[in-house]
């Protein structure tokens, strides 16, 4: 089965090829500024986020190139920056603009056809 890590500096569990920035309350500006983002919150005692992990790696292993940033933030580490966003269910990914402005958001486990659709409209905002 699938699993993430509970380390606060892990990938949540993402294989090594696959570039996604564990985002945190020090650097969540960092990594959601000058490139569009879609963002990953989650807890690793949350099945639904278990269960979603491998469709958003395999999406970010696919997707992932320059000017577009995949992430993951635990919210259990990270409580502010979720509170801050209201964050009140996971997991919930959120995609930002190269502002760092929230351009949607999908609450619950997406369908892979799903999150598909929020990477293009994101990437559309590039």
């Amino acid at each position: 089965m699938f699993r993430r890590s509970t380390s606060p500096t892990d990938t949540a569990g993402a294989p090594p090829e696959v570039d996604i920035a564990t985002v945190t309350e020090e650097t969540f500006l960092q990594d959601t500024a000058g490139e569009v983002a879609l963002i990953d919150f989650w807890a690793p005692w949350c099945a639904p986020c278990r269960a979603f992990a491998p469709i958003f790696h395999d999406v970010a292993a696919q997707r992932s190139r320059t000017g577009f940033r995949f992430g993951s933030c635990n919210v259990d580490h990270n409580p502010e920056t979720a509170a801050l966003l209201g964050i009140r269910t996971i997991p919930t990914v959120v995609a930002f603009d190269t502002a760092g402005n929230e351009l949607a958001r999908i609450v619950g486990v997406p369908s892979r056809h799903d999150l598909e659709a929020l990477v293009e409209k994101a990437e559309a905002a590039r």
